[in-house]
């Protein structure tokens, strides 16, 4: 999972910054990657206002930094769950050599 912080020198985006280094460890799969708010790669997501979250690709909070139970509940929800191919025995698995 990646999540782009786009964050300026502002309180709100100083707030977004140390909520991600309290939330990143409950979370080992997650890619943080760090932006100027003005960036390119900010106005490739339409961005702004600081600061903004980008998960997976999409955008899900701008000018304003979430709660820390709103970014555990984004975060959990773009989770991957196990794949049902990889959760399940195949049937094959069943049948032993001789």
């Amino acid at each position: 999972m990646r999540l782009l912080l786009f964050a300026g020198k502002d309180a709100e985006s100083e707030k977004a910054k140390r909520l991600l280094l309290q939330v990143a460890p409950k979370f080992p799969e997650l890619q943080l990657m760090k932006f100027p708010a003005g960036s390119d790669e900010a106005k490739s997501y339409g961005i702004v206002l600081a600061p903004a979250i980008v998960i997976d690709g999409r955008k899900v909070c701008e000018g304003t930094a979430p709660s820390y139970s709103e970014l555990i509940s984004m975060l959990s929800a773009r989770r991957q769950p196990a794949s049902k191919a990889l959760s399940e025995e195949p049937a094959e698995c069943d049948e032993t050599f001789e």
